[in-house]
């Protein structure tokens, strides 16, 4: 098994149920509806500039692990309850990420690899647990925001989780322009 050489962690609410994944020094690119698009039917999309993760849910804050590696995973469908989606390619041109929910805090994480593009291999579990647990929170209280649901909602913080794994594939093409159009 490959270890990450790099790991960071954190816990978001997903504003809009996204979770961003883009270089830092790239704004948001002009096709981020077409990704937002492909991320709610398929979990996740990604355009070449940013990654787009579609949580389940946005009632309780999620887990991402984020891992830097050598080399790929070796990884399964099912891979120790987790599943994983289809592969991406992101292109960095600083090697230094940002990962974050739309209106919210956002994490950086640096590409031991420098400015490249990158292998993403995306896995998830909980989403289903997490949507019916937040569906049972919703019928129990009629005032989701009184203390005694907010106390239980923090009680499943971390249930939806995230793993994403990034490794270099590239170097970024010539005349890289940030995946805009001309």
């Amino acid at each position: 098994m490959t270890r990450p050489s790099t790991f960071r962690e954190l816990v978001v609410r997903p504003s809009y149920r996204l979770i961003t994944v883009r270089d830092a020094e790239v704004d948001a690119p002009e096709d981020s509806g077409v990704v937002i698009a492909s991320a709610q039917a398929e979990v996740v999309g990604c355009g070449g500039a940013e990654l787009i993760i579609h949580c389940a849910q946005d009632w309780f804050a999620v887990a991402v692990r984020l891992e830097v590696r050598a080399l790929p995973s070796v990884a399964i469908e099912s891979d120790g309850g987790w599943w994983v989606c289809p592969m991406f390619e992101l292109a960095s041109p600083s090697g230094w990420l940002v990962v974050g929910s739309p209106t919210g805090e956002v994490v950086d994480l640096v590409l031991e690899g420098g400015p490249g593009v990158y292998g993403v291999e995306v896995a998830h579990r909980g989403r289903d647990r997490a949507v019916v647990l937040r569906d049972g929170l919703f019928a129990r209280y009629q005032d989701v925001l009184s203390g005694e649901a907010l106390r239980e909602r923090d009680e499943h913080v971390g249930v939806e989780r995230y793993r994403v794994r990034f490794w270099r594939v590239a170097p970024l093409p010539e005349g890289w322009d940030g995946g805009g159009e001309d």
